[in-house]
């Protein structure tokens, strides 16, 4: 279950930002084209992709790989 986690999250970070490896420290703040667009895209395809909902509130701390993975897989 957790490396489909893995390759879903990876999938949709690699479609939306461009990203042809694998890289668990990928975020905001070292991912140049990880901008607010970009953002709202990737917590859309992730709310889509895992059928979860992503308050406002806690979107605002989703700003890299772990934490998005740590939400959808908690254990």
């Amino acid at each position: 279950m957790m490396k489909e986690v893995e390759r879903k999250l990876f999938n949709i970070l690699s479609n939306i930002l461009d990203v042809k490896s694998f890289d668990v420290n990928i975020s905001m703040e070292n991912n140049s084209n990880w901008d607010s667009l970009k953002h709202v895209q990737i917590l859309s395809a992730i709310e889509k992709n895992f059928g979860i909902e992503i308050k406002f509130k806690d979107s605002i701390s989703f700003v890299n790989l772990v934490i998005f993975f740590k939400t959808i897989y908690p254990n």
